[in-house]
């Protein structure tokens, strides 16, 4: 069954290719979602146009109204400009023969014979084979996709930046005079009203290509929670939004400030971030639910009849629901906030935790940001943080869970009258561990609300907890990241994806994923590294592999994001995007690793050494340009 399932993903991926041809008949204009927006979006001006205004403790924060900056472009630091601008060289520098060439010579380069044995010796040739099909097949599906006509993207030198935001104004190593936290809370359900009277679908497991398997019910509910933040410095709120759902391209993400533009001017919000929780069993929210061969079909009937309309891989009236009540839950939380203190616990929850991947890292803890109000009789605000990714349901369910988040959020009410937002975490390859007492007969549903009680009772009883002090850092870079992943660069011409991209040289294969990257301090006690995609914990916690365990034996060079804050960090994964998975160059191998691997038997790279992330994955180098501006982000944000 194993091998017939890597048989079947290895035709997936070539039926993408296949179904270009269909889909390069759709009219060859953006979506309008990707519509450039308005200059009324503009974000706040940049640092060097505002100056903090300590204030005294207000009942809610009073801020006023950022003016906007010139053409709507965000203004990005030296630093990351110029991480940037290395990036457009590397990309559109490159010599597409040589590039063929090295990508099957470099086979034979990187893999190394470990332990001199014969195991050491058959795993070293498995590679050698993998890899070099691998390369083969990837350089097959890239030129197929040259064939067709690409999407119509905007030109690097032409690109200008819309709904972006900055973050706050000045970077503070201590706290305003009279500064007090100000915390608000909102959520609101987004399960449409006709949810079970037409066809809606999940996203998580890619497998309703026939559109034969739409919701049939619902376990619980679905939702987006927004949190709002404000110091009292004067520098403004910072938004966390928490979105029940597998994913959120960044293209979403800004249509939602699009749609609070003026609100965000006029309240001076510098900063508003989606953790989507990664739930597999959501209604689709990032596209890649979408019954794939009446899509295809649909843009072929749309082009010969003659249709301007572009079709979406989303629901557009769910995901109108989305921005709509998404955006009035935000102005909600913004007028709920109320003074009171912050705190940070920590409770290791390892024995819960399970890695599938090595080497074996993972942040142990559930991270609580727990806000305590001065008013007494109001409720707690957790903001609640682990990496675990929540999949416990059959991959065929068609009923809509928003999975262990949703049991959180539940129990945290119940047992301690707190209203709660999950923010997934780096969570790779890791998924729920352990056991959980549970009643004889019990379902997977039942299973899976002891596991969240159980985390909602460790978090009542934490190992730590400290007093963070009130003041807020906030930073953000948008990025530039090339997709040399066949198969994602074949979802962009699907439209499965409506991330943005631009063109670099006027090949399909070198344009470039904009997205975002951001960083926050709560004081000096914590750090938040807000990454774009499903990250391996090693980027963040260290412990990657050595030369000698990775695939292409060399080392990964950079150091633990953790080193680089000097205070304790948590990770906020699948934030603001999902570029998909983010891991160690050094470890990294052809894209259909784990579907050739497969067929050669079981562990052929070793036990907990399979190469599936590969196929989500935008480039081999996607982990090392990820750190380069994160480091130069930071370094620039703090001097």
């Amino acid at each position: 069954m194993k091998h017939f399932k890597r048989l079947l993903s290895l035709s997936l991926a070539f039926l993408l290719v296949a179904t270009c041809t269909g889909l390069a008949f759709a009219p060859q204009k953006a979506l309008p979602v990707e519509s450039p927006a308005s200059s009324a979006a503009a974000p706040p001006a940049p640092a060097a146009e505002k100056t903090a205004q300590p204030s005294a403790r207000p009942a809610a924060p009073v801020d006023t109204a950022a003016p906007e900056s010139e053409g709507g472009a965000a203004i990005q630091s030296a630093g990351t400009e110029t991480v940037a601008d290395e990036v457009l060289r590397e990309n559109s520098g490159r010599n597409r023969v040589r590039e063929v060439i090295d990508s099957i010579v470099s086979q034979f380069k990187g893999v190394k014979v470990v332990g001199g044995d014969t195991e050491g010796l058959k795993t070293a040739l498995n590679k050698v084979l993998v890899q070099s099909l691998g390369a083969v097949t990837d350089n097959l599906i890239k030129t197929i996709l040259k064939v067709f006509p690409a999407r119509d993207y905007t030109d690097f030198d032409d690109y200008v930046t819309e709904n972006f935001l900055e973050g706050t104004p000045v970077y503070q190593t201590a706290s305003a005079p009279g500064a007090h936290w100000n915390v608000g809370y909102k959520s609101v359900s987004i399960v449409p009203d006709d949810l079970l009277e037409r066809p809606y679908y999940t996203a998580g497991y890619f497998n309703n290509y026939d559109g034969s398997k739409p919701i049939t019910g619902i376990l619980d509910d679905q939702c987006f929670r927004a949190v709002c933040v404000n110091d009292g410095s004067g520098n403004g709120t910072a938004v966390f939004v928490s979105l029940d759902g597998f994913a959120l391209t960044n293209t979403n993400v800004r249509i939602l400030r699009e749609r609070l533009a003026d609100f965000i001017q006029a309240n001076n919000i510098v900063s508003l971030d989606v953790t989507t929780t990664h739930s597999h069993y959501c209604i689709d929210t990032s596209g890649l639910g979408v019954s794939l061969l009446p899509y295809v079909v649909k843009n072929i009937e749309y082009k010969l009849l003659g249709k301007e309309d572009q079709l979406t891989p989303t629901d557009p009236e769910f995901m109108e629901i989305l921005f709509s009540r998404g955006a009035q839950a935000v102005k909600d939380a913004y007028k709920a906030m109320q003074p009171g203190s912050l705190y940070y616990c920590a409770t290791d929850i390892s024995d819960m935790i399970g890695d599938k991947q090595t080497p074996i890292v993972f942040d142990p803890n559930v991270n609580t940001i727990r806000f305590v109000p001065d008013n007494e009789s109001a409720n707690e605000i957790w903001m609640v943080n682990a990496g675990i990714h929540p999949v416990s349901y059959d991959r065929n369910t068609t009923l809509v869970s928003s999975e262990y988040p949703y049991a959180i959020v539940r129990y945290a009410k119940e047992l301690a009258g707190a209203d709660v937002a999950f923010y997934q975490g780096a969570q790779e390859e890791i998924s729920r561990s352990g056991e959980v007492e549970v009643p004889p007969g019990a379902s997977d549903f039942d299973r899976v609300q002891a596991f969240g009680k159980k985390i909602v009772q460790r978090i009542l009883q934490p190992d730590s907890e400290i007093l963070l002090e009130p003041y807020l850092n906030v930073t953000h870079a948008e990025i530039f990241l090339p997709i040399d992943n066949p198969i994602l660069q074949a979802a962009a011409k699907l439209n499965l994806i409506n991330s943005r991209c631009v063109d670099t040289t006027g090949r399909f294969e070198d344009v470039l994923m904009i997205t975002e990257l951001g960083y926050c301090e709560f004081g000096s006690g914590l750090s938040i590294a807000m990454v774009p995609g499903e990250m391996a914990p090693e980027i963040a916690f260290g412990g990657a592999k050595t030369a000698a365990e990775s695939w292409n034996g060399t080392e990964w060079t950079y150091p633990p994001m953790q080193e680089l804050t000097g205070k304790k960090l948590i990770v906020f994964g699948l934030t603001d995007d999902e570029i998909g998975y983010i891991i160690p160059d050094n470890d990294f191998a052809t894209t259909l690793a784990d579907t050739f691997g497969g067929m050669l038997g079981e562990n052929v790279f070793g036990e907990r050494n399979s190469h599936y992330a590969e196929m989500l994955s935008l480039s081999p180098k996607t982990g090392s340009i990820i750190m380069r501006y994160y480091m130069a982000m930071i370094e620039d944000y703090v001097s």
